[in-house]
């Protein structure tokens, strides 16, 4: 009976092991493909939204793109709805989502993650810009460096030229700097490829997911290795 008992609980938990084991070879795979195509499937560029994984890698909540709150200026509220930049009922342009709003003597630089719009004090649209005109996609942050204005894109840090709304890398000061937030510094956006990097990582399970994804890779080593070994006795005359 107690042989029984000991070989039910081993073959338990031999299926146990399985399934995890499985589990973990489909996460690395698929993880694994997707980091293969992050360009082309934007990873690189997607800020993650979620309000789990964003209070995870510790940066504020994104507001929600219902009408509410966003900047508010002499003549109304600032917001985005329904992909688009509205000042009140008035739609400025399209805009997936507001990342700052920069305010300069005379004028107003509305940043958004795929557009530049400029606009005077009473909310007047001046000009804008977007991909079309070389604005880089996938802008997480806004703001100031004395009167020069930033945008930054994953690491790196652009110069906007408010009179065309022409972008350049900024100089050797903002190379790998932060642009300070217009609302007071928050830090930068996570895209969906860090995420992706710490799931096939196993970083993202928190200290010791790594160890554990270092195990499982052992572990597949060594059955691969004894399969060779099992292949070859059997070859063997």
């Amino acid at each position: 009976m107690a042989r029984f008992l000991d070989r039910s609980l081993w073959w338990r938990g031999l299926y146990v092991v399985s399934v995890v084991a499985a589990l973990a070879v489909l996460l690395m795979v698929a993880t694994g493909l997707l980091l293969n195509h992050r360009a082309d499937l934007g990873l690189d560029r997607a800020p993650v939204e979620h309000p789990w994984l964003r209070s995870f890698y510790g940066t504020p909540a994104v507001a929600e793109t219902a009408p509410g709150l966003v900047h508010r200026l002499p003549t109304g509220d600032l917001a985005v709805q329904d992909g688009q930049l509205r000042l009140n009922d008035k739609v400025l342009g399209d805009c997936l989502r507001l990342i700052g709003v920069v305010e300069q003597p005379g004028q107003i630089l509305a940043a958004c993650s795929n557009r530049l719009i400029l606009l005077t004090p009473e909310g007047e649209l001046i000009r804008q810009a977007d991909t079309l005109r070389s604005i880089p996609d996938g802008l997480s942050a806004v703001g100031r460096r004395g009167d020069e204005v930033l945008v930054r894109q994953g690491e790196s840090t652009f110069s906007v030229n408010l009179g065309d709304l022409s972008v350049a890398p900024a100089g050797p000061d903002g190379q790998g700097q932060p642009a300070e937030a217009a609302a007071g510094g928050e830090p930068a956006d996570v895209a969906w490829e860090q995420v992706v990097l710490d799931l096939h990582s196993g970083r993202v399970f928190g200290r010791h997911g790594p160890w554990f994804m270092d195990a499982l890779a052992l572990l597949f080593t060594v059955l691969a290795l004894s399969g060779l070994v099992l292949f070859w006795r059997r070859r063997a005359p």
